[in-house]
């Protein structure tokens, strides 16, 4: 070579071997299909590989590294592609399962590819497909409370209702409300709930006549599958107090005593005179 004399760099020789098959094949991973779950819940994976190289891979192996202790693979854990030409793509399907405690967010599944070139040589890489887990809130009533504990009319009472949620995700924006005929606060904001824990709504209210009365509680709350809301149907009861029983007595007495008059002074002197 003329010139070589100044030669800085190593020149790789080709012998019998097309120039476009030295150049390596680039992966692409992709993946399709709904990724999304519950904690519990299972999902399916379409994951695909794309050859935009311009050159063949062969003997590809694809595998699922572990790496997140709430999720498992219940189909397989590797898969072989035997070869992928350039501009040629294959796909499969990863089953997973995940356990309740799966905390919700997008969590990445590491891949593991290895591969050999046309040359012979091999090559490796890592990737990664993600799934979307959502946590679903599940709001109960966990007590019910009053305070006096029981009620007389004109009576005023906090009324305490412990909501817990029993699901998987956090019930943000937790608003209560009630729809007693009283006077006071019938609604209660409560805000954020967590799995597995409970907040109370407390309502001030003026207790109205002496009754049996069926009202709603109405909870709404979001969570990450959306907006949501529920109804609960509830009894309350308000006693007579002190002063009306003891009027309410009275006026028993003096019924029976204007009857026991009625008798002896009317009934009984028509009797006599009859006789």
């Amino acid at each position: 070579m003329k010139g070589s004399e100044n030669l800085q760099y190593p020149i790789p020789v080709n012998v019998d071997m097309p120039v476009s098959s030295l150049r390596k094949p680039v992966l692409i991973v992709g993946q399709s299909g709904d990724t999304s779950l519950q904690p519990g819940d299972g999902a399916n994976a379409t994951v695909s590989l794309y050859n935009s190289g311009e050159s063949t891979a062969e003997d590809i192996f694809i595998r699922v590294a572990e790496g997140e202790p709430s999720l498992a693979v219940i189909n397989s854990q590797s898969f072989h592609i035997p070869t992928l030409s350039s501009g040629e793509s294959e796909s499969f399907v990863i089953s997973f399962i995940s356990d309740n405690g799966m905390e919700p967010g997008v969590h990445e599944i590491p891949l593991e590819i290895s591969y050999n070139i046309v040359d012979g040589s091999s090559a490796e890489q890592n990737d990664a497909i993600a799934l979307d887990v959502n946590g679903k809130a599940e709001l109960n009533i966990a007590s019910l409370k009053t305070d006096p504990l029981r009620i007389t009319g004109g009576q005023e009472v906090d009324l305490t209702i412990r909501i817990e949620n029993t699901g998987t995700g956090d019930a943000k924006s937790t608003v209560a409300k009630i729809d007693l005929p009283f006077e006071g606060n019938k609604e209660a904001y409560i805000g954020k709930i967590k799995p597995g824990n409970d907040a109370p709504a407390v309502f001030t209210l003026d207790a109205g006549s002496p009754g049996e009365y069926n009202y709603s509680l109405t909870i709404s709350y979001e969570d990450d599958t959306g907006i949501h809301e529920s109804v609960s149907p509830l009894t309350l009861s308000i006693r007579r107090n002190n002063g009306e029983t003891g009027l309410i007595v009275g006026i028993i007495i003096l019924i029976a005593a204007a009857a026991g008059g009625y008798y002896y002074f009317v009934y009984r002197k028509r009797k006599e005179d009859k006789v």
